[in-house]
């Protein structure tokens, strides 16, 4: 059974898939920070919302392969995770997939994501 924050990821994975880029930003703060492998990479939904779109361009696709963690501290709900991230190259049309490591961090007050941390990549 799903806590109620790993569920709210479930439903942020779901609309992801489905490349609905508003469903997507209502799951999302609009101070979002983005960290890559311990440092800010992006913040602020405007700036971050165009990497979904190149996503959605090159069809992305998520797979949930495993819920490590869900920890709630103070205002602070965090699930970390194992995801597959499958990309088609609209020019080539070679697949890549990866293996990520993702820390998303949700505000407990308004239930949306604050911190998005990928901790590692792999290719697969």
């Amino acid at each position: 059974m799903c806590t109620e924050f790993q569920q709210l990821l479930v439903d942020y994975l779901e609309a992801f898939n489905k490349h609905d880029l508003n469903a997507v930003a209502s799951f999302l703060s609009n101070d979002l920070q983005v960290f890559v492998f311990g440092k800010l990479s992006q913040s602020g939904l405007n700036n971050i919302l165009p990497h979904y779109k190149s996503d959605f361009e090159e069809r992305a696709q998520v797979t949930l392969s495993n819920i490590i963690n869900t920890t709630e501290t103070g205002n602070t709900a965090s699930v970390k995770v194992d995801l597959t991230l499958e990309k088609i190259n609209t020019t080539t049309s070679i697949v890549s997939k990866m293996k990520l490591r993702v820390n998303y961090i949700f505000s407990k007050l308004s239930n949306v994501m604050i911190v998005h941390e990928i901790e590692s990549i792999e290719t697969l």
